[in-house]
């Protein structure tokens, strides 16, 4: 018969290096690469550039809206044309052509393409709204918060070109 008593079998254990010092409010490294370095990177991009969606969102909502208002409801939106532009144009092809520029401006918006440039004329467009009915301005008064949003997205987009530019060099 065999001996089925097992035998003890000595394995050699190697010392266990000593923790390197503990620094306060130090962030770990980690390296990461390939696929899970990109996947981190894209969610890092994706996660700064939800300001710039939202903002951009509720400045499309705010055109999108008063073009197709201004389109079913002309008589609403006549006695904001400026009357230099009256002499020049009928009042409501005026409306209709702002209201066409007001679309293709929210589309400029949202296609994120050369977003600089967008965001500024989102800029000059409510300033000049605003600032041409200043006899309206406890009505267009809130067109001041757009404004700053308008002129925020503007300040944001040209900061992050100038990082981007930088990324490049």
């Amino acid at each position: 018969m065999e001996d089925t008593t097992t035998q003890p079998v000595t394995v050699p254990i190697e010392p266990v290096p000593s923790p390197s010092p503990v620094v306060p409010n130090a962030v770990p490294k980690i390296n990461v690469t390939g696929y899970a370095a990109r996947s981190v990177t894209s969610l890092v991009h994706y996660q700064k550039q939800i300001p710039f969606l939202l903002i951009r969102i509720g400045l499309v909502f705010v055109y999108s809206y008063a073009a197709i208002s201004m389109s079913i409801h002309p008589s609403g939106f006549v006695h904001y044309i400026p009357t230099m532009i009256e002499d020049i144009i009928k009042a409501e092809i005026a409306l209709k052509l702002f209201a066409v520029y007001e679309i293709l401006l929210s589309i400029w918006l949202l296609s994120g393409k050369k977003p600089v440039y967008s965001a500024a004329l989102a800029t000059v467009t409510i300033f000049g709204i605003t600032a041409t009915n200043t006899e309206s301005f406890n009505i267009v008064f809130r067109n001041v918060s757009i404004f700053f949003s308008a002129l925020a997205l503007t300040y944001m987009e040209v900061q992050e070109s100038r990082v981007g530019k930088k990324k490049n060099v």
